[in-house]
């Protein structure tokens, strides 16, 4: 299996030393949901035994797992949607007591998020099955609240991240995952435990190191960006708007979770200047949605590599209060640019969902790097490979030059149960 994996490599120019010819992953696909004007990335896991089935959201903005109490005040709000209203998607509960195989573990468990929402709970041990594939007495946070305060404490019963647990219990040699989200309008993509999908993405992937935060640790996926353009136009006339970032290296988050493009004010006026776009009633910012078929891109700039996103992956539908698409004066179809302003302008820029439709992701939390690559649009083949890390380097042809730098530590949206 070796030669035909260094084959499937030599063609997009990558050489991964660390590659097994062993083959231990574990694929989960990962659906769109609709949740009212969003859609975000979600895989469905089952908790306990007999199992429970929930919807997690794909987070990579946060390191925690947790599961809501079914009972508790968190559920008992509708705003955290353990059960669906309002054509929004359900993440389900977890009811502690119809489970043989829970073990209640020490309190204090929390989870923070941006805006000062801090989930609070226990920790418990239990089965999670993903796929076809389950992980015994997995540690995870049972969260029972949740309220709205600030705080910078961490939790004080360290857990094995997701995916670490994994390697842990032999389903996988690595800590390291491929993402495939593709496009929101899609049926699904797919996580790769362990592994990645050769067939999903073109040209040559580039490993990007994992930015150590103020307190000289590297937990999040947050790596340097060194531009963002709009390219194309109409009449076939290419057209090219630099859009200003705080930095030549700016940190940015690689937020699954997060449903939009998150840059500065002035970068977020930049966009709509470039897009002809106009503030709609809610602030967000509309255009035309026939502007996709002009050719246009979002082009996002890393340290040897760029992703092109196409402006129809980063529009969605503008509605009106009864759900019918919103027109302009002349009754062209609007559509909601997925870019808004950070909270303040030295707040961490995050590429979220619309960024991952048009990448293939790899995150190694074991080499503490990020590989990018452009994802391959339609893909109907596949070509999973298993990935173990030795030596405790990576060595990629083009690998991208190491940028050292610290950024401070965020405090991310809520999600609703993330998954890694």
């Amino acid at each position: 299996m070796r030669s035909t994996f260094a084959s499937a490599l030599l063609v997009s120019a990558i050489t991964f030393p660390y590659l097994s010819c062993a083959q231990k992953f574990v694929q989960v696909p990962i659906a769109r949901v609709n949740n009212g004007d969003t859609f975000v990335a979600a895989v469905n896991v089952a908790v306990g035994n007999p199992p429970q089935n929930m919807t997690a959201i794909l987070d990579t903005g946060s390191s925690d797992f947790w599961v809501p109490a079914t009972g508790s005040k968190l559920c008992a709000d509708p705003k955290n949607q353990c059960i669906a209203s309002n054509k929004k998607f359900s993440t389900g509960s977890f009811a502690s007591n119809s489970s043989t195989t829970f073990v209640a573990g020490q309190p204090n468990f929390f989870a923070i998020y941006t805006g000062g929402v801090n989930v609070t709970g226990t920790f418990m041990q239990d089965s999670i099955r993903l796929g076809n594939t389950e992980l015994k007495n997995n540690t995870m946070g049972l969260s029972t609240q949740a309220q709205e305060f600030f705080a910078t404490e961490q939790n004080p019963t360290p857990y094995e991240y997701l995916p670490l647990a994994m390697k842990s219990a032999g389903l996988t040699n690595s800590a390291v995952y491929g993402i495939y989200l593709y496009d929101f309008r899609s049926t699904e993509g797919s996580i790769i435990f362990g592994g990645m999908d050769t067939a999903k993405f073109t040209g040559n992937m580039t490993m990007l190191p994992i930015l150590e935060n103020s307190n000289g640790q590297a937990t999040d996926f947050v790596i340097s960006t060194t531009s963002l353009a709009i390219t194309g136009g109409s009449n076939n006339k290419r057209a090219s708007t630099n859009i200003a970032l705080p930095n030549k290296q700016t940190p940015v988050l690689l937020d699954t979770g997060n449903p939009s493009i998150d840059v500065p004010l002035p970068a977020v006026e930049a966009i709509g200047n470039a897009l002809n776009a106009n503030p709609g009633p809610d602030g967000s910012m509309h255009v035309i949605c026939d502007i996709a078929i002009k050719g246009m891109n979002m082009v996002f700039g890393f340290s040897g590599t760029t992703i092109q996103v196409p402006i129809d992956m980063i529009l969605t539908p503008a509605n009106n209060n009864d759900g019918t698409q919103s027109k302009d004066n002349n009754g062209n179809n609007l559509c909601v640019v997925l870019v808004n302003p950070t909270a303040n302008e030295d707040d961490l820029v995050s590429y979220g969902a619309p960024f991952f439709s048009a990448v293939y992701a790899v995150m190694d939390l074991q080499n503490k790097k990020i590989g990018l690559a452009q994802a391959k649009f339609n893909a109907t083949e596949s070509n999973i490979q298993e990935i173990t890390v030795s030596g405790g380097n990576t060595s990629v042809a083009a690998c991208a030059e190491i940028y050292s730098g610290t950024w401070n530590n965020p405090r991310r949206p809520m999600r609703t149960v993330p998954l890694v």
